[in-house]
């Protein structure tokens, strides 16, 4: 997978979505940390934040377990995104989900959750779902352009922040996959 140049940043080559491994930990790491870390500008509480961020022995884990993928989005050797999702019961849950800042609006995000509802499906999931702050603008519009719903609203969920909820149904065709 590979995202080209846009007019508007000369700093893209070509972006490559591919299955992480340990030496992507740190890269891991910093893009969840500057995409959570901005939201502070919106309101979001700093406790919030914190428990947002998965230190590096929980990234480490999830490359480890059952049923977990892990992506990310590099830019040559600079991690610049990256999604986690898991299956429990045939759903398929993003655990986590960031774009560094700078790479934002250049498809990052959508090649990624693309990615990752290819994984779902592969585990022939019903259905792929995410909970998201309410202060993530980018990741909401995202979610709807790729058909979630919104299927709940938290108040005062996560360390006091409205979580959102969002899933998207993966209908069988006519083969039994999951479309």
């Amino acid at each position: 997978m590979s995202v080209k140049e846009s007019p508007q940043s000369k700093q893209m080559t070509a972006i490559r979505i591919r299955s992480a491994n340990e030496n992507d930990i740190p890269g891991i790491h910093m893009v969840i940390s500057k995409g959570f870390w901005g939201l502070q500008r919106r309101g979001y509480s700093k406790k919030a934040i914190e428990a947002a961020i998965p230190s590096r022995s929980e990234i480490q884990q999830r490359l480890l377990l059952p049923k977990t993928v892990v992506f990310v989005a590099a830019n040559e050797d600079q991690i610049i995104g990256t999604v986690t999702g898991s299956e429990k019961f045939e759903h398929f849950h993003v655990q986590s989900f960031a774009v560094d800042p700078r790479f934002q609006g250049h498809r990052v995000g959508y090649s990624l959750m693309t990615e990752l509802e290819k994984s779902a499906r592969q585990f022939n999931c019903k259905k792929l779902f995410v909970q998201t702050a309410w202060a993530m603008f980018e990741a909401i519009k995202l979610y709807l352009k790729l058909d979630f719903e919104l299927e709940g609203y938290h108040p005062r969920h996560f360390f006091g922040e409205v979580l959102l909820s969002f899933g998207k149904i993966l209908k069988p065709s006519k083969n039994g996959n999951r479309v």
